[in-house]
């Protein structure tokens, strides 16, 4: 099946989220404002790591995008498994950006112990070190007042120094009210520019997905589905399709009648 590519999605969407349009997870939103309001009134004094927790599709890159457009930052991200080895990976990332530059990882708990120990002497040491072979002098670059933000699904595989140095920890949930599920599907649609032949689709998702988690999976299965298809709207039939799939493979544990037609 046709998967999402860059291309898909809306740039504008990504430019314009900030932490007041944002929806659900009402208490993490109110961390990431308080945030905002002191480093914007008083600016980063030192480098600051935030860790974002939850579930896939829970919206830690949403939130993350949020945080940094609130601040008008410019936003850096990389995923976890690429800085897996270290060294370079982590040179070349840092390397870029200033001191108004969010850098976002995603898959956070993917990163070896010892790419995550250089992450700490970064933080802690105010430097970018790069030990290239055979060089005699390793190139030195002051790392200042960075904001960091970890994504992952836990904690646990991020080492004890490194954790020491996260001032913040946002859980995101999953299990939200039906009404943010709801917004939060039409937000994704059009953050990926999907067109709907009506709401009564998103409707439909939400009475039968047990949280975002499954709700976001729902509406992607269902618009590959249209991919497949050759069709350039997302239509019912398409969702009652991907329902009945995902039903056969016994992946909806609640699903109700009126949709099986």
């Amino acid at each position: 099946m046709n998967q999402i590519t860059q291309s898909d999605i809306n740039t504008s969407f990504e430019q314009e989220i900030n932490l007041w349009k944002i929806i659900g997870n009402q208490t993490c939103s109110d961390i990431l404002k308080v945030v905002a309001e002191q480093i914007t009134t008083d600016g980063l004094e030192e480098n600051t790591l935030i860790a974002l927790i939850g579930k896939p599709n829970s919206g830690k890159r949403t939130f993350s995008l949020a945080l940094n457009n609130t601040l008008c930052f410019e936003f850096k991200e990389t995923l976890g498994d690429t800085l897996a080895f270290g060294g370079d990976d982590i040179f070349r990332y840092f390397k870029e950006g200033n001191e108004e530059t969010t850098y976002f990882i995603n898959n956070a708990s993917n990163i070896n112990r010892f790419a995550q120990t250089i992450i700490y002497r970064i933080i802690r040491q105010n430097k970018l070190r790069n030990n290239i072979p055979f060089e005699d002098k390793p190139e030195i670059i002051p790392i200042h007042n960075r904001l960091i933000i970890l994504s992952s699904n836990n904690t646990d595989r991020i080492v004890q120094p490194l954790q020491n140095t996260i001032k913040m920890k946002c859980y995101l949930q999953d299990r939200l009210p039906q009404n943010d599920i709801f917004q939060i599907l039409k937000q994704r649609c059009q953050y990926l520019g999907w067109e709907l032949e009506n709401e009564e689709i998103i409707y439909n998702i939400v009475a039968v997905a047990i949280d975002v988690s499954q709700a976001l999976n729902i509406l992607e299965f269902t618009y590959r589905l249209m991919k497949n298809n050759n069709d350039s709207i997302i239509k019912v039939d398409h969702l009652n399709r991907c329902l009945r799939l995902l039903n056969q493979n016994h992946q909806i544990k609640k699903i109700t009648d009126e949709l099986m037609v």
